[in-house]
């Protein structure tokens, strides 16, 4: 497993400090992982996207990832996994407010799926139409989100919006998918519709 961290970086100082990372925190790592998760595979898997989220956070890593924007993203089983590049300190750590479209929503059937102090997720359908919007603050991407890019139409590419600034791509099935840092709120947005009429509900987008 070491050689596969030791690979993500060039040069022999990077290689040393990989290297420090993992002999002291990996076993550490490991039996809390196990302890919770209880399964052998699932806390390898967790320990790697920790160390690998540990690499990101210093700037190591890089190599083997491409950057869009704020984000980079790395591959994650069949999926992708992204970081946020912010400090987490700059932003709410729960929910202090909750998004609203700013537009109107006659003939929308609204359906909240979740709402914590983490989460605020509400789906909009009208007739074939579909769009599922989930709030979060925006820290929480710093320590990696997967999402589901497997054969993809289109890859993660930056976006601006109105001055806000994330990325976009379109799935295997046609579904466009944006994930929008406002100023203190990550919100993705997965539409069936459109490019364009997803754009518009994200300029209809504010918070309360």
């Amino acid at each position: 497993m070491l050689s596969t961290y030791l690979s993500m970086v060039e040069t022999e100082e990077e290689k040393s400090l990989v290297e420090k990372l993992y002999n002291t925190y990996e076993q550490k790592m490991y039996f809390v992982a196990y302890s919770v998760l209880q399964n052998v595979q699932d806390a390898e898997d967790a320990v790697i996207a920790a160390i690998i989220a540990a690499l990101a956070a210093v700037g190591l890593g890089y190599k083997s990832y491409y950057r869009v924007g704020q984000f980079h993203f790395t591959p994650y089983g069949s999926d992708t996994q992204v970081y946020f590049l912010g400090n987490p300190d700059e932003y709410p750590q729960t929910l202090e407010k909750r998004f609203y479209l700013d537009t109107d929503m006659s003939g929308y059937e609204k359906e909240i799926i979740g709402d914590t102090e983490y989460c605020h997720w509400v789906t909009y359908t009208k007739g074939e139409e579909s769009i599922s919007i989930c709030q979060q603050p925006v820290s929480s991407l710093q320590q990696g989100w997967v999402i589901g890019t497997e054969n993809a139409r289109t890859l993660p590419t930056e976006t601006e919006i109105d001055g806000n600034k994330g990325f976009y791509f379109q799935s295997a099935y046609g579904l466009y998918m944006y994930v929008i840092v406002f100023d203190e709120y990550s919100v993705e947005y997965f539409c069936n519709a459109d490019k364009e009429s997803t754009e518009n509900w994200i300029r209809c987008t504010k918070f309360e």
